[in-house]
């Protein structure tokens, strides 16, 4: 006998219209701020450390969850008439989100991109989401000796470049996104003590987040940063970015996206995307309609399911003169890429050994308890011993003990693993004994014989071990046969 034990074993699309690069006159003063949200922690956190040519993309969050799904939601929030921080501190961008409705928030994510007006000026940023703040007196940065940390997941991370553009990505506890379908209330605040403009180009959400109705094994990566690019690049400055989104450990991909968020895009003005080096979305992915304000976010959506790889998936944004169709955008600020891919649901090898024999898990005859063909053996215990459990000749039992002289031969039926060969290979049996009493009864403290058999053959075996001198024994003993479990 062996004991009991059950084996427990959406995202829309923007762009944004591009800044001169020579300097330029400030607007009055504004503010900006935006919003997202994300995940798992993976990129080491370096300081901020302002640059003007940017600092690239990297991978922040990531991870493989089951049952879930992004929200990813972006916000226009731009205005086209200048903040004057000296009469109309503090500057409030008030934006809302509503996830659907789910069992659990994994992470969130809000990610905004504020203009400053030059590198130098400073503001102090305050965002709460639910009346929750996410910075407790709120994050202080800007200028070119900014020294908050970029790339963390846990920390406030805040990327300058170019005259005075600010990304910003803020960590969102699970505990302050609402579950039940409702709107999350996110307040932004820009204050400053100088000339900062802190008007906000977009406001980006991000979570991920489990339904027990997707039945899916759920992979995904956001990168985040400053991926400023340029047609005519100079010293410091780049023609094109490479995000890196790393591998994927979804089994089977039955389908896998690509989302990536720009400022400074320009309807007309062209530009390329390449996910693992495949062309997506033509010659003018990010654009921006300066009809309906002067920037904005542009949010594209790719279909990679055909391109995506095991390893080393990345994104590269294009503006190289020598690779991009005339007109070419003279510059371009790639700030977000996410890459998620979606399978069906990872089964344990419990969960598989009930589909295997039975093509279900939560019907009555897949039950752990459960001994449909009356073996007298719980479907766990079937599974341990790598029995088949729709085969009433695969036993764990006793078959047989023959005196040999002084000895007595135990036989026994058993398996060295199941017959598929897929929950592994090799079965240690111990043979134990107690004593029997003068009225034919025995105790149930069982001892072992030293003797131990390891089965390595699949599927039903016959072995059998000799108990030296069992026979001499008196009164006499009584045998049993337990597997060893790891």
């Amino acid at each position: 006998m062996i004991s009991q034990w059950t084996y427990w074993t959406n995202i829309r699309v923007f762009s944004a219209r591009r800044i001169i690069r020579k300097p330029i006159c400030r607007p009055a003063t504004a503010a900006v701020s935006g919003v997202l949200v994300t995940f798992l922690l993976t990129a080491p956190r370096s300081i901020a450390m302002y640059n003007f040519g940017g600092q690239g993309m990297q991978t922040v969050l990531s991870g493989t969850v089951a049952n879930a799904s992004l929200y990813m939601n972006t916000l226009a929030t731009w205005s086209n008439t200048p903040w004057n921080p000296a009469v109309g501190q503090p500057y409030n961008v008030p934006v809302s989100f509503a996830l659907p409705p789910c069992g659990n928030i994994v992470n969130g994510r809000l990610i905004l991109t504020l203009w400053g007006g030059e590198p130098q000026f400073t503001a102090n940023l305050n965002v709460s989401v639910n009346s929750n703040a996410l910075v407790v007196g709120g994050l202080n940065f800007g200028s070119t000796n900014d020294t908050n940390v970029s790339f963390s997941a846990t920390q406030p991370s805040v990327y300058g470049s170019g005259y005075g553009t600010w990304l910003v990505g803020l960590p969102v506890s699970n505990s302050f996104l609402n579950t039940d379908g409702s709107s999350n209330l996110v307040s932004i605040t820009v204050t400053t003590s100088n000339e900062f403009d802190g008007r906000i180009f977009q406001v980006t959400l991000l979570s991920v987040y489990q339904q027990s109705a997707l039945s899916n094994e759920f992979q995904y990566a956001i990168a985040e940063g400053s991926g400023d690019i340029y047609d005519m690049p100079s010293s410091g400055e780049v023609c094109s970015r490479t995000a890196a989104l790393g591998g994927l450990s979804v089994a089977q991909v039955n389908s896998a996206g690509l989302q990536a968020l720009y400022t400074y895009a320009q309807d007309g003005e062209n530009n390329l995307l390449f996910f693992n080096g495949v062309q997506l979305g033509g010659d003018d992915v990010a654009n921006w309609d300066p009809t309906i304000l002067d920037y904005g976010p542009s949010v594209v959506d790719f279909d990679v399911t055909a391109d995506v790889v095991s390893s080393n998936n990345s994104a590269m944004f294009d503006i190289c003169s020598a690779d991009v169709p005339s007109p070419v955008a003279s510059e371009l600020r790639p700030q977000i890429a996410v890459l998620t891919a979606t399978g069906p649901m990872a089964l344990a090898p419990w969960q598989q050994w009930q589909m295997l024999y039975f093509n279900c898990t939560n019907c009555p005859q897949a039950q752990p308890n459960a001994d449909p063909y009356g073996k007298g053996i719980s479907n766990t215990n079937q599974f341990l011993l790598g029995l088949n459990p729709t085969n009433p000749a695969s036993v764990f039992a006793i078959t047989s003990m023959v005196p040999q002289g002084n000895d007595v031969q135990i036989t026994w039926r058993t398996s060295g693993g199941d017959p598929s060969g897929l929950f592994g290979q090799g079965k240690t049996n111990i043979l134990e004994y107690t004593a029997g009493d003068a009225r034919g009864g025995f105790t149930n403290n069982f001892v072992s014989t030293g003797l131990t058999n390891v089965v390595t053959t699949l599927g039903n075996v016959l072995t059998n071990a000799t108990d030296r001198g069992g026979a001499t024994n008196g009164p006499a003993r009584y045998y049993r046969v337990r597997l060893l479990v790891p």
